[in-house]
């Protein structure tokens, strides 16, 4: 089986070649499902990575990449969704979309504030961020056909 090499936020990892050969097959969402299923693991990997990591410095950084991960993921669904769903569907989407932003971006700043800025305001942000994202991946997903 020859392996190939999938971007994955900005890493690569390998996959089988029979994999991307039986994914036309597939619905969108069944494709896209395995497709945050990939990105799901990588997270999980990251996070051990973060588990690991004896600094701060260096959490806030890792924090950094898994909400990049999502966010990165996130926008490619966005793309997918546009192709997919009809205008009117993705102007109630859109307007969905604003409203959750909003709401994300209000949680950030309050966990923010909740850190009194010492050094793991960062890391606590991301934290937030990533995982309000994520969520927000699988909710995109059940948008598919």
């Amino acid at each position: 089986m020859i392996e190939r090499k999938e971007k994955i936020g900005e890493d690569f990892i390998e996959t089988p070649e029979d994999e991307e050969e039986g994914s036309q097959e597939l619905s969108v969402k069944e494709r896209e499902t395995q497709n945050v299923a990939k990105v799901e693991a990588e997270a999980k990997r990251r996070d051990q990575t973060l588990s690991d990591t004896a600094t701060q410095m260096e959490m806030n950084e890792y924090s950094e990449q898994l909400y990049k991960l999502w966010d990165d993921e996130l926008n490619r669904l966005w793309k997918v969704l546009k192709e997919e769903l009809s205008s009117t569907e993705m102007a109630k989407l859109l307007e969905e979309q604003r409203t959750w932003i909003a709401e994300k971006e209000k949680a950030i700043n309050e966990i923010g504030e909740i850190s009194g800025g010492g050094t793991a305001t960062t890391m606590n942000k991301n934290m937030t961020g990533e995982d309000l994202t994520r969520k927000r991946v699988y909710e995109l997903l059940e948008y598919l056909p």
